[in-house]
């Protein structure tokens, strides 16, 4: 081998037993900025149910916990809380397993009292059987819809697998549907925010709603 190919392929193993881990760096969300200006701070944001196109059963309600709770682990944001979401569906009577049209999401927004929605479509998620390991897939599609705006501000196509997560000699294997939504919501959320998604900051928050 090379002496400069070894060279390069020590410091690559050295980064990854330092912690760096092996992440492919061509799986990283799919983001669109539909809006020329740049976005305003989001206060307060609610997402919707999110709607499952799987056979997953409930994986519609496990990504949307796990992303709600990402939301609420970074500062600045108040998330409506998940029984206030859908109560207002039921007074409206929508099903979570629809998302609704402008008008709907117009009604929605105004009664929530919030800046913006963020919807999800469950695209892919299912576990595979690999040798000894269970590795679970999931593809999500995601948009963040300001309040009173006709197109999403956001839009976001994000599809991983356990296996991208492996370290070197199996360390920290991401193997549960779990542990993999809650990556994915996380880089999802580090995308936003890279392409303008601003929290207001913990001293704005809009008013909550009963």
């Amino acid at each position: 081998m090379p002496l400069f190919r070894l060279l390069a392929c020590m410091v690559l193993l050295g980064g990854a037993l330092s912690g760096g881990g092996c992440v492919s760096t061509s799986s990283t969300p799919e983001v669109q900025l539909l809006v020329n200006a740049p976005l305003p701070p989001i206060c307060r944001i609610a997402v919707l149910p999110f709607v499952n196109h799987t056979d997953y059963d409930r994986g519609d309600l496990l990504v949307y916990r796990i992303f709600v709770a990402e939301l609420n682990r970074r500062q600045g944001f108040t998330v409506v809380q998940e029984g206030d979401v859908r109560r207002i569906y039921r007074q409206m009577q929508l099903t979570p397993k629809e998302s609704p049209g402008y008008e709907q999401t117009l009604v929605l927004a105004d009664r929530l009292g919030v800046d913006a929605l963020i919807s999800g479509e469950i695209v892919t998620m299912h576990d595979e059987q690999r040798m000894k390991e269970t590795e679970p897939v999931l593809a999500v599609d995601m948009k963040l819809l300001p309040a009173g705006a006709t197109k999403p501000w956001l839009t976001s196509y994000h599809r991983r697998t356990g296996a991208e997560y492996r370290k070197v000699m199996h360390f920290g294997l991401v193997n549960t549907m779990t542990s993999l939504a809650t990556v994915v919501s996380g880089e999802i959320v580090d995308a936003w925010l890279a392409k303008g998604l601003t929290p207001c900051g913990d001293n704005k928050k809009l008013r909550i709603t009963n």
